[in-house]
């Protein structure tokens, strides 16, 4: 529930700095164009941080998910990583296993893109040579 107050808030936030900036007090003006200014840098952080934390989970999820189906290979590294660095610490532990989840989710990731783009470019690069094998005033040599 505090996250979607949250994000309701950041949605509606330069609507209240817009509210202040209207406001007959100076001091409230300037708070009101001080918000305002300061958001596309909010959600410029807010895109990283989400970003990251997509990667994580995402990259989490698919190795836990893997191990209960058929492949347990990222799973055991994962905890093989683990046990060897337990003895740094429960705070060393889950930044290792954050950090690798979300490695894990950027290289899978990558070639999930690698392999729509190249779809995309053998799909697009078939329809340009069937337009150009259709006869017409657009299609000269």
């Amino acid at each position: 529930m505090l996250v979607y107050g949250a994000v309701a808030l950041l949605v509606k936030i330069d609507d209240v700095g817009l509210a202040l900036m209207k406001n007959p007090a100076r001091r409230m003006r300037r708070t009101g164009a001080r918000i305002v200014r300061s958001m596309p840098a909010v959600f410029r952080v807010i895109g990283i941080i989400g970003t990251v934390a997509m990667l994580w989970v995402g990259g989490h999820l698919v190795i836990i998910n893997l191990a209960d189906t058929f492949w347990h290979g990222l799973c055991d590294v994962l905890n093989a990583v683990m046990k060897a660095i337990e003895s740094a610490g429960p705070v060393v532990v889950w930044v290792s296993d954050t950090a690798l989840s979300a490695v894990f989710g950027l290289i899978l990731g990558l070639i999930v893109v690698a392999i729509i783009s190249g779809i995309s470019r053998l799909l697009r690069s078939e329809s340009e040579r069937s337009v150009r094998a259709v006869p017409g005033p657009y299609n000269l040599p």
